[in-house]
C-alpha cells in the first residue's frame, strides 16, 4: 500500500477511535452514577470545570452551575462554547483542561443518539435541504444566521432557550432587527408576540432539557469496548476504497 494510502487508513482510524473516546463513559468521573436531574439541572462533578468556569458560573448549593446545569449540547458544541469563553470571555484554558471539559459535559450532557440523528449533517459540515417540520416561523427566525442543524442538536429548558436569546442580542445587537423583533408594532401582526418570543415557547416544547430518549440512554450508558482488532474502511481521492485492520490497547 502506498505511503499516501496507509496516511489516509491510519488518519481514518485515529478518528473513529478520537470519536468512541470522546463518548466513551469510562471517562466520567467516579461519583457519575450519583448525578441526577435536580429541578431540572444536571449536578456538576467535575472538579477541573468547576475550578476553571466557576468565576462566571456560580455553583448553588445543590451543586449546579448557573447556564451550564441547564442545556445538553455535541461535543462539537461544548467544543464552541469553550472557544467562545476564551475569545470574549477571557476564560483561561490549556489543551488539557479544555479536553477534559468537553469530554465530561459530552458524556454527561450530550445527545441521545435519537435525538442528534437528524441534526447529523451540522455535525459532519454536510450541505442538507432539511425538511424541518416544526413551526416554520420559528425556523425562518434561526436560519438568517446558521442552519437549523445548530439548534437542533442542543437541549434546554425554555428558560435556558430565553436566555441563550438573551445572549445572541448582546452579542449581535443586528439580530433584532434581522429576526427576532417586529420593525414595527407587533400588535399589527397575527400574532401579538415578536418572532423571538415565538421560538423560545416553541424550542422549549420541541427541544426541552428532558426527553424520554435521553433518559433511556443515560440510564444505560456503560464503558466503551475499544480493546481489540477493528475493521475499517475509507476512500483516498484519486485512488479509490482501501480497507485495513486497526489494532486499539487501552
Amino acid at each position: 500500500m502506498a505511503f499516501s494510502a496507509r496516511f489516509s487508513l491510519l488518519l481514518t482510524g485515529l478518528t473513529i477511535a478520537g470519536v468512541l473516546l470522546a463518548w466513551s463513559p469510562a471517562s466520567q468521573s467516579s461519583d457519575s452514577e450519583d448525578r441526577i436531574l435536580v429541578d431540572e439541572g444536571f449536578l456538576i462533578t467535575n472538579q477541573t470545570l468547576i475550578d476553571r468556569c466557576s468565576r462566571c458560573h456560580t455553583v448553588d448549593e445543590e451543586g449546579r452551575m448557573s447556564r451550564i446545569s441547564w442545556l445538553r449540547k455535541t461535543p462539537e458544541g461544548w467544543q464552541t462554547s469553550i472557544r467562545r469563553m476564551m475569545a470574549l470571555h477571557g476564560a483561561r484554558l490549556n489543551q488539557a483542561d479544555a479536553v477534559e471539559i468537553v469530554r465530561y459535559l459530552s458524556n454527561e450532557q450530550g445527545l441521545a443518539p435519537e435525538e442528534l440523528r437528524p441534526g447529523m449533517f451540522e455535525i459532519e459540515r454536510r450541505s442538507d435541504d432539511h425538511d424541518w417540520d416544526g413551526d416554520s416561523d420559528v425556523e425562518y427566525t434561526c436560519i438568517q444566521c446558521h442552519s437549523m442543524g445548530r439548534v437542533m442538536t442542543q437541549r434546554r429548558t425554555e428558560e435556558e432557550w430565553g436566555l441563550l436569546i438573551t445572549t445572541h442580542r448582546a452579542l449581535y445587537p443586528l439580530s433584532d432587527w434581522q429576526a427576532f423583533r417586529y420593525t414595527g408594532p407587533a400588535s399589527e401582526q397575527d400574532d401579538p408576540r415578536h418572532p423571538m418570543e415565538r421560538a423560545i415557547n416553541h424550542l422549549g416544547e420541541v427541544f426541552p432539557l428532558e426527553t424520554p430518549e435521553w433518559s433511556a440512554w443515560s440510564a444505560n450508558k456503560r464503558p466503551a469496548r475499544l480493546e481489540g482488532t477493528w475493521t475499517i474502511s475509507g476512500h483516498e481521492p484519486g485512488k479509490g476504497p482501501l480497507y485495513g485492520t486497526m489494532m486499539i490497547s487501552v
